[in-house]
Order: structure tokens, then sequence, then C-alpha cells
């Protein structure tokens, strides 16, 4: 029960948040002309692009880990046998 209202309330947080910054500002990329680009459309993809750039680099860092735990786990059955 308390998890759904907490849930609840977020959402409610985030649909006034939207609503509060639907206004459209000129967005100018390299070159060119300015594109009207909706506030929280904006805010809404900084955050995604931060958060798939944070998970790849996380699992490029758990990736080299069992890469190099495996290396080791491997030169230790070779010092075994020898």
């Amino acid at each position: 029960m308390v998890r759904s209202l907490v849930f609840f309330v977020a959402v409610l947080l985030i649909v006034f948040f939207a609503i509060s910054n639907m206004h459209p500002i000129p967005l100018r990329l390299f070159a060119g002309e300015a594109v009207n680009v909706r506030l929280f459309y904006l805010v809404l993809f900084s955050f995604l692009i931060g958060i798939v750039s944070a998970s790849y680099f996380f699992l490029m860092l758990r990736y080299h880990d069992k890469k190099k735990k495996a290396r080791q786990a491997k030169s230790g059955e070779d010092e075994d046998e020898a």
C-alpha cells in the first residue's frame, strides 16, 4: 500500500513537472535554424542519454572484470598443472 502511494506521488510530481515545462524553447544544434523543442522533452531526452551512457559504462566495467577473473583463473590452473 505504501509502495503504491509513493509511486503515485512520484508520478504526480513528474506530471506536474512536465505540465509546467511544456513551453517551447529554441534549440540550435551545430548550424542552421533553431528548432523549437518543448523543454520537458529536452530534459527527458538528456536524462535518458545519461542513463544509457552510465549503463553502458558499468556494463563494460563488469565485462572487463569478468574477463580479468577468467584470465586469472586460467593462469591459476596453468600454475597448478606445472
